[in-house]
């Protein structure tokens, strides 16, 4: 399921989004018509995700994840406004609103997750509370700061937002298609369970060598992007963190 959802996520409209960082300080971003297209790819992964999910069902050795697919696919409708008010966030750099928010899906997917565990909910108690963490970004959007789509669209405005996104979809597209290539072949020759304990193992792998890179490149990287490309400080910078990068890992 994460294969699945993770592959499909790579058309999302985040990369699209990212785009709004790439916008220099002082310049204007213009949020209304992100979300229109957001609203639009995200629809459409909606749909999307619960068509393979009816085309797993007629697969005998995927048809048990077929429910769970038909589940997550509400992952792309939440993300929606949960992404956009992160990246408005990080635009602003304010990290301790940004971190609140954050810190707060953390707990509440931790806690679900036991309570949904604990009550016999099975798979769904590893999946579904993973939805909880975009729920208090998507509130503090909607109902704290009271924002509203205006349903705004210009294509040739959106062409610099295209070109970024398109790029960076074609990057991810190589890493989640091996991915999801390697866990439909290995779940066919060895079944979930060995498949579960191979995931897991890279699971562990993963938080020892990579979640400090991954944090760190995550919160650096709108940083970054206040710098003027090309500049020597900016070079400085950026071969700093890939050498911080580097080490941890």
């Amino acid at each position: 399921v994460t294969s699945i959802i993770g592959f499909l996520n790579v058309f999302s409209f985040r990369v699209f989004l990212e785009h709004t960082l790439q916008i220099r300080p002082g310049g204007e971003v213009d949020y209304q018509m992100h979300f229109t297209a957001g609203a639009v790819i995200q629809a459409a992964l909606f749909l999307l995700t619960n068509l393979a999910a009816v085309v797993l069902k007629r697969i005998d050795t995927y048809a048990p994840v077929a429910p769970l697919v038909h589940v997550m696919s509400f992952l792309f409708l939440l993300d929606l406004g949960s992404e956009f008010r992160i990246k408005m966030l990080e635009r602003e750099m304010d990290w301790k609103h940004l971190r609140i928010l954050q810190g707060i899906g953390v707990v509440a997917n931790a806690v679900i997750s036991v309570l949904m565990a604990v009550a016999g909910a099975g798979t769904y108690a590893l999946l579904v509370p993973t939805m909880l963490v975009m729920i208090p970004p998507l509130v503090d959007l909607f109902f704290v700061q009271r924002w509203r789509p205006t349903w705004k669209w210009n294509r040739a405005t959106f062409g610099a937002a295209r070109d970024y996104g398109c790029t960076r979809m074609l990057s991810a597209l190589v890493l989640w298609g091996r991915l999801l290539m390697e866990s439909t072949f290995l779940v066919r020759l060895s079944g979930f369970a060995i498949y579960g304990i191979y995931g897991r193992a890279l699971g562990l792998a993963a938080i020892c060598c990579l979640k400090i890179p991954s944090l760190l490149t995550q919160s650096l990287f709108p940083v970054l992007t206040k710098l003027d490309p090309g500049s020597g400080f900016s070079s400085r910078a950026c071969t700093l963190v890939f050498c911080s990068v580097a080490w941890s890992t």
